[in-house]
């Protein structure tokens, strides 16, 4: 059964490709050979070797989302 899209489903994220990596001491993830920075505003407390969850899209664009924030 189809629905209308609504502004609460995300059809990009839906459509994405997921993996889970594990942030480093000095705050990065590795991905497919490199290594992504999180922002230092972004930064909390208790972030080291916690998961993030990583979410290419089908537009080439990587999102990373940390305890439900991107």
């Amino acid at each position: 059964m189809h629905r209308p899209l609504t502004r609460e489903i995300d059809l990009d994220a839906a459509l994405s490709h997921v993996e889970n990596r594990v942030i480093t001491n000095d705050y990065t993830f590795p991905y497919y050979g490199r290594h992504y920075r999180t922002f230092r505003e972004q930064v909390q407390a208790g972030m080291r070797r916690q998961n993030v969850c990583v979410e290419l899209r089908l537009n080439g664009e990587l999102k990373a989302c940390y305890q439900g924030a991107t």
